[in-house]
């Protein structure tokens, strides 16, 4: 038969334990809710210099005056290789299909959309009629009519 003295013994062992336990417990649950949150996007390590130097780098372009080379209003085609020319003449309506055929897509310039950075190559933007307004890049159009 076990005595007072070694059940009390006992039970105090058991409960340092359960408080060892419960201190492992919560600094594991406060690890997984660290662990959990998720990581910042950007790290600034306080070094934010330009690799290449303080200016900024412009690509040169083939064209000096991008925007100056098609006017609001002038009519344009779309060179017949280009993938855009291709889907439209796939997806053109009924009542254009035989236009588009014999004429090839034609649109009308809107406006000049902007020069692409790292190719240089200029982006208009262009009405065609039965699809809509469009950015097409210049080097996939040819010059129709001036306005």
């Amino acid at each position: 038969m076990t005595t007072k003295k070694s059940e009390t013994a006992v039970l105090e062992v058991i409960l340092e334990k359960l408080g060892a336990m419960e201190t492992k417990i919560g600094a594991i649950e406060d690890r997984v809710e660290e662990a959990s949150k998720p990581p910042p996007l950007t790290e600034d390590m306080g070094n934010s210099r330009d690799p290449y130097g303080e200016s900024n780098l412009d690509v040169a372009s083939r064209y000096l005056n991008a925007s100056g080379l098609l006017k609001k209003g002038d009519v344009v085609r779309l060179i017949d290789s280009c993938e855009k020319a291709v889907l439209m003449r796939k997806n053109a309506p009924e009542d254009r299909k035989d236009l588009i055929e014999s004429q090839g897509v034609l649109g009308t310039v809107d406006g000049f959309i902007h020069t692409h950075v790292r190719t240089g190559e200029p982006k208009f933007s262009v009405k065609f009629v039965g699809f809509g307004i469009d950015g097409v890049e210049y080097r996939d159009l040819e010059l129709v009519s001036r306005k």
